[in-house]
């Protein structure tokens, strides 16, 4: 539930991390901070709380801090305090860090780096990523063993040292006070965008925080980073191999995330239900016919007429409207059987060879951003199998357990989407 807000540009950041962080207010926190180069040093300032209460200890934006990185926290490694909020310091006070996700092995990562003399002031995972890329960048200067590739500067080094030792999911921004016009980010497993404005860059774990200011973005994968200078940016793997990365589009507006004069987000959604089913529709009722066009499943027509089991999957309301309404629909139009109840829960079991489903079946899943959670490569190819029975125009979900003995599953959930060249999973959850 954590949003990063990063900002290069011309413009004074401060007030662009305050308003992106408002912008990601609905995810839900404890506390927010955020950190800006200040004459060659780092200036971080947190707050428990609402934003409102960190705005309050702001000062006046300087015109100058056009470079800066800010944080919603919900607290899961110590408990919602101003320590424990990010941004978080190295132990050299030269790097600075805000982090979505979770550091697996944090534990072993930090019992060593106290054994090489680093000292903590958290109970964090973020702290000790953060101390894990200043101990890297300390050792730039230590020697043959220890110097950037061609083309690398120490900062971006560090960071790619520090993150191969991660095990488990992040989304970082980082800053470093010896190179005060660079801002780099990586991901693995927590999303991250890089909004490309005019002379100007927005990293953010949210498009909502982007879109007041582009709408053009590049969308981060696992184990990719992207180094931005006010020059421009460069991606890369987390292994130093340059890569390319297509421009998108953002597709939806400043005034869909706004609250439109509504107290809290969720009663917004309530009174947009009736425009977004209108919404929803448009193109797929052919009144004049009286017919329902689905274009997205109309290619697989074929299978879907000798389909024997039909697998609805969703959470929250969505399942209690899914469990009660589509059995009767399916019995009345097609005379099929009603499925049986736990394959039309969140976390329906997995059949003996791991997939939730066969050839004869169908998985109909709702497109939805989900959070993020640390995966096995054994899970992830057991969800791409998973794929390859379900039908949709773009993304759909995909549940799939990672063993057959209830005892011992893991049951996962997937986002995927279509592309030309097959299923492609971008976000994965682990359910239990």
């Amino acid at each position: 539930m954590c949003g990063i807000v990063a900002y290069l540009g011309k413009k004074p950041a401060q007030p662009i991390l305050v308003e992106g962080l408002k912008r990601l207010e609905y995810r839900g926190y404890d506390s927010s901070g955020v950190a800006f180069l200040d004459n060659g040093s780092i200036r971080v300032q947190k707050s428990v709380g609402r934003i409102s209460a960190l705005e309050a200890i702001l000062n006046e934006p300087e015109p100058e801090q056009t470079l800066g990185i800010g944080h919603t926290r919900w607290a899961t490694h110590g408990e919602p305090n101003t320590t424990n909020a990010h941004p978080h310091l190295d132990y050299s006070g030269k790097i600075v860090v805000v982090h979505n996700g979770i550091v697996e092995n944090y534990t072993t990562l930090k019992k060593w780096l106290e054994s090489e003399g680093v000292s903590f002031v958290s109970d964090t995972d973020t702290e000790v990523a953060a101390n894990l890329i200043g101990y890297f960048y300390g050792k730039t200067c230590g020697g043959a063993d220890h110097k950037p590739s061609d083309g690398q500067h120490e900062f971006e080094w560090a960071v790619q040292q520090a993150i191969q030792e991660l095990q488990g999911t992040y989304g970082f921004a980082i800053l470093c006070s010896d190179f005060p016009d660079v801002l780099i980010g990586a991901k693995k497993g927590s999303p991250l965008i890089l909004g490309l404005g005019s002379d100007e860059y927005i990293l953010a774990s949210d498009a909502a925080a982007i879109v007041e200011h582009t709408t053009q973005a590049i969308y981060l994968a696992d184990n990719e980073m992207v180094i931005i200078t006010p020059d421009g940016f460069q991606t890369k793997t987390i292994n130093n191999v340059t890569i390319s990365k297509d421009l998108e589009q953002i597709e939806f507006s400043l005034e869909q995330i706004e609250l439109g004069g509504f107290e809290h987000h969720m009663l917004k959604e309530i009174f947009e239900q009736p425009s977004a089913l209108r919404t929803c529709m448009q193109g797929r009722l052919d009144l004049q016919n009286n017919k329902i066009v689905l274009g997205g499943i109309a290619a697989h027509l074929r299978e879907l007429t000798r389909t024997k089991k039909f697998i609805f999957t969703a959470c929250g309301t969505d399942r209690l409207n899914i469990n009660t309404v589509s059995p009767a629909i399916l019995n009345a139009l097609g005379g099929l059987d009603d499925p049986p109840a736990a394959q039309l829960l969140l976390s329906h079991r997995a059949g003996p060879d791991g997939v939730p489903g066969t050839e004869d079946d169908v998985i109909f899943t709702r497109p939805e951003d989900i959070t993020i959670q640390g995966l096995t490569e054994t899970q992830l190819s057991i969800l791409q199998d998973a794929s390859k029975f379900c039908f949709t125009s773009d993304y759909f979900r995909i549940h799939a357990s990672a063993s057959s003995d209830r005892s011992a599953s893991c049951t996962l959930m997937a986002t995927v989407r279509m592309t030309e060249e097959g299923p492609s999973i971008i976000c994965l959850e682990r359910l239990q």
